[in-house]
């Protein structure tokens, strides 16, 4: 039963309750409320190019159980325009955000442009003006956000603080505890939480035990995983590899396929294919001290992972079921398999929805030049076959551009100038053959900026000497096609078969008519008009 100190706080924010806000419409008007954070996540890149902060909400209509709180996912392009959250107990407000729901949950979600927020000490004794300002608008607050704000700080003081269920979600004070898609690559500590998918190895000789975990999300740095067949397989690049040493190796032979473990002060490394794993060394001041903890399955620490494992066995349910029965009546290849179940993952965006679609017949044959199309195609074939050679330098003394190959990936200086190739600066230049429904078929483009737009979070630089942006290269394009088969072929060959493409995905992107600049003897211009992609991203 709600206390009367609930009853009454309730009654003074009626109108905008978070138990009111939950029974919106998930088409309903953007809304703004006040709520006292009850848990939070530290700020993570998303795998597009904005950031995001998640918090839980309670107030006095939802009580302080965990299991009423609303979830609050809020946006931006700029980290420092988040909410600067310190504390639970801290007051937020949000403006203008929508409320929507997920798995029959009510949760909030930030609106581009538009949202803003205000956070504020929870504590009642503390300066009344908000700690940070953001969003993407400027935030409003009146006197009724003042008013919602001292009405929180008391109910929370009296007893909130003390009984909430929710602590800060996180690891230690000085690591973060996260998700397998948030980690950015080699050289961090880190905190993680994963059920082990895939049986232990272990080697009592070298007091180590290898575990495969997942948490159900996907980083492009690991390995993709296939597909086998029991349901404990997992697909895409969501397992990895952790490397538990000394004591911590003792402890973990004891854990199982589907146990829950909880691992701190991992410290993430690539293997030697260039492949992202843990390792988790023991402390030799400490020999009694084990960084590897078994959960059980109730822990509410495992909630959001939960919730991951259920939506990842709904939406692949289909799938395992499919290529069971294909693979069965000798269709598909342990490769197809795989295959297919990265095209069904593709994220692509362009940025011109308000450009209809066109044919690549339309584009062939209209002559105007610097006309923007935009088209529905897949991706047949890349050049070049190498993806280390996807790149070139460029020495800024001269303006030398020095095409990556195995001759040149290595060079300390420019041949032209001297110039130290520490100096160079790198740009991506590579081709992409489409085709459309109709069987027509187009070379595209990507250099530049726009090569660089096309893959986002992966800057150019020497592929050669830069194996985990080559790994991560190489996931990206192979959801658009049977990438393994393509980088086997001989470049030079003109009796080159491509791979077949019956299975791979249409995608739309931007094309963007140029004419590049090819002089004859006497001065005509000799090129023809080309394609170049622009204002479109693989994700």
């Amino acid at each position: 039963m709600a206390s009367k100190a609930d009853v009454e706080a309730t009654a003074k924010l009626e109108a905008t309750s978070l138990k009111n806000l939950s029974k919106l419409s998930i088409f309903g008007p953007l809304e703004s409320f006040v709520g006292v954070i009850s848990a939070f996540k530290p700020t993570s890149k998303t795998r597009g190019t904005d950031y995001v902060v998640n918090v839980s909400l309670v107030d006095p209509s939802t009580g302080r159980d965990s299991n009423h709180s609303l979830s609050a996912n809020l946006f931006h392009a700029i980290p420092g325009h988040l909410p600067e959250i310190h504390r639970v107990g801290d007051i937020i407000y949000c403006h203008r955000v929508r409320i929507k729901k997920f798995n029959d949950k009510p949760q909030c979600i930030s609106v581009r442009e538009t949202s803003s927020w205000a956070v504020f000490e929870g504590h009642p004794s503390t300066f009344p003006q908000p700690r940070s300002i953001g969003g993407w608008q400027q935030c409003p607050i009146d006197n009724s956000v003042h008013e919602a704000v001292g009405v929180l700080r008391t109910w929370w003081s009296k007893g909130g603080g003390k009984k909430a269920r929710f602590s800060r979600i996180g690891g230690s004070k000085k690591r973060s505890l996260v998700t397998i898609e948030n980690i950015a690559g080699p050289g961090e500590f880190i905190d993680v939480i994963g059920e082990q998918v895939v049986g232990r190895f272990s080697s009592p000789e070298k007091a180590l035990t290898t575990l495969r975990i997942t948490d159900y999300t996907q980083n492009a740095l690991l390995k993709v995983g296939t597909v086998a067949r029991n349901r404990s397989d997992i697909v895409g690049q969501r397992i990895m590899v952790a490397d538990l040493w000394d004591q911590n190796a003792i402890f973990a032979q004891s854990l199982q396929t589907g146990s829950f473990v909880y691992l701190r002060n991992a410290n993430t490394k690539l293997d030697s294919e260039g492949y992202l794993q843990l390792a988790v060394h023991g402390d030799k001041e400490s020999k009694s001290k084990v960084d590897v903890l078994r959960l059980q399955a109730d822990d509410e620490r495992l909630a959001e992972l939960h919730r991951r494992r259920q939506q990842y066995y709904e939406e692949n349910e289909t799938l395992y079921e499919e290529l069971e029965i294909l693979e069965q009546e000798g269709h598909f290849s342990g490769d197809d398999v795989l295959q297919a179940h990265v095209e069904r993952e593709i994220q692509i965006r362009d940025l011109h929805t308000d450009i209809p679609p066109v044919s690549i017949q339309v584009l062939l044959d209209d002559e105007k030049i610097n006309a923007q199309y935009r088209i529905c195609a897949k991706l047949i074939d890349i050049l070049p076959h190498d993806l280390r050679e996807f790149t070139y330098a460029n020495c800024p003394s001269c303006s030398q551009d020095i095409p990556m190959t195995p001759s040149t990936c290595d060079l300390i200086a420019c041949p032209t100038c001297g110039n130290a190739s520490s100096n160079f600066s790198y740009a991506y230049m590579f081709a992409i053959l489409v085709e459309d429904k109709e069987r027509n078929r187009i070379p595209c483009i990507l250099f530049g900026d726009d090569g660089s737009a096309f893959l986002p979070g992966l800057p150019p630089t020497n592929l050669y000497q830069n194996n985990a942006t080559l790994q991560a290269l190489h996931a990206r394009l192979s959801a658009l096609c049977n990438l393994k088969a393509i980088t086997e072929l001989d470049d030079d060959s003109e009796d080159t078969i491509l791979p077949s493409s019956e299975h791979n995905p249409y995608f739309s992107f931007c094309l963007r008519s140029y004419l590049p600049e090819v002089v004859g003897s006497l001065g005509e211009n000799l090129s023809k008009r080309r394609f170049a992609v622009f204002d479109t991203m693989l994700l």
